[in-house]
């Protein structure tokens, strides 16, 4: 694992901890999702079944987005500690923002009122002055 993909851990648990969310709150609203009936002819079979299923789901999601939520902390954290080892503030801001907070190279520029280029300059020259035991 490069040193930029050490970085990028943290943007990549996030990711996948948004697309965990989005696949919830589709079960969520399909397990919402049921008829009423108004007639006097015999319900359907198997639509407790389904909702059913869906609330299972729904609870083995949550438990995979808790998890993920707690490895994304850790990750963030060491990420911290990294970025801490950095000597010039200016990297270590945009290293800061880039890589805990998930900015894009143009909110970073736009916030630090400093090229774009810069901010990718910084970004990578602080991820080479680290001086904690990442590989590279």
């Amino acid at each position: 694992m490069t040193r930029t993909e050490w970085f990028s851990r943290a943007w990549k648990l996030d990711k996948e901890i948004n697309r965990l969310i989005e696949k919830r709150s589709k079960l969520y609203s399909a397990a919402l999702r049921t008829t009423p009936t108004y007639s006097d002819m015999p319900r359907g079979k198997g639509t407790s079944d389904k909702v059913q299923n869906a609330i299972e789901q729904i609870c083995l999601l949550d438990e995979e987005i808790n998890r993920k939520i707690d490895e994304l902390y850790n990750v963030k954290q060491e990420i911290m500690f990294a970025i801490a080892t950095v000597e010039n503030p200016i990297d270590r801001r945009c290293m800061y923002l880039r890589f805990v907070e998930f900015k894009s190279w143009q909110e970073i520029s736009d916030k630090l009122r400093i090229s774009r280029r810069s901010v990718s300059y910084n970004v990578s020259r602080g991820i080479k002055n680290t001086k904690c035991g990442i590989a590279s």
